[in-house]
């Protein structure tokens, strides 16, 4: 008895090849698609399409048509005023149709804001140019101006305060922060609400604490996402060698609380 053996060239091996890679690639769809079953669900959504905030250059027809479409569709609250925030979600809703998503909300956690007392002469020259261009900007798009933001951290905080209350009393039912996380009175009180959290992240450090901290889901957030990052965390200064220093300069640390 004598078998033939198989004989392959060159251009049926490249074919085999390039169909186990489309074979690997469409497995892997489908478990990340499965995998999304869960959250799309939870979200309301009926696609897999997620719009980012991107506060200052989404405007309420762009989230509009996202949730419309049945994507998820988050509003840009940033560091807008508790009226001008519930003016704006208002005016989105009346526009979204029966079956549409509802939109999630976008806020910027006050831990950002430094006091601009302390900046260097630089720093307030930069800050008054970024404005006066951001001004011309908004008035060639027929933008309304921009809202003045806070200068302090006790201003941002009170802020904040005013967003979390404004969101609990719209009904929000999807909310995402980024460039840290809320106060533990403010997770319950969102929770209590029914509130989604959605945390972002963009190491491992800011992901552990979140997830301590009481998010829902994580958003991973690689180098890709462009210009700038939601840091909230120095995890390089978090570090076993440097803990115990580093918890005593900052012990409202997150990260530290986590660790401890």
């Amino acid at each position: 008895f004598w078998l033939k053996p198989f004989c392959f060239t060159s251009e049926s091996v490249r074919a085999l090849r390039a169909a186990e890679v489309v074979w690997e690639r469409s497995v892997a769809l489908a478990m990340a698609v499965a995998r999304a079953g869960s959250l799309l669900e939870r979200l309301g959504a009926r696609h897999p399409v997620i719009l980012a905030p991107m506060f200052g250059a989404s405007g309420p027809d762009l989230q509009v048509a996202v949730a419309n479409a049945g994507g998820c569709a988050f509003f840009p609250g940033g560091s807008l005023p508790g009226a001008a925030l519930r003016a704006g979600l208002k005016a989105a809703r009346e526009q979204l149709s029966p079956s549409a998503p509802p939109l999630g909300v976008n806020l910027w956690a006050p831990a950002m804001v430094q006091d601009s007392r302390s900046w260097s002469g630089a720093q307030v020259e930069a800050a008054a140019e970024a404005a006066r261009r951001q001004a011309l900007t908004l008035k060639e798009l027929q933008a309304p101006p921009a809202a003045a933001a806070p200068s302090t951290p006790a201003e941002a905080k009170a802020l904040f305060e005013e967003q979390v209350e404004v969101v609990v009393e719209q009904g929000a039912t999807v909310v995402s922060i980024h460039f840290g996380w809320f106060e533990p009175h403010q997770v319950r009180r969102l929770l209590d609400a029914g509130v989604y959290l959605i945390g972002n992240a963009t190491n491992v450090a800011e992901a552990r604490a979140l997830e301590q901290g009481g998010a829902c889901a994580i958003i991973a957030q690689g180098a890709e996402a462009g210009g700038h990052r939601g840091t909230f965390l120095d995890a390089s200064a978090c570090t076993r060698d440097g803990h115990a220093q580093h918890r005593a300069a900052r012990p409202g640390c997150r990260v530290c609380r986590v660790r401890a």
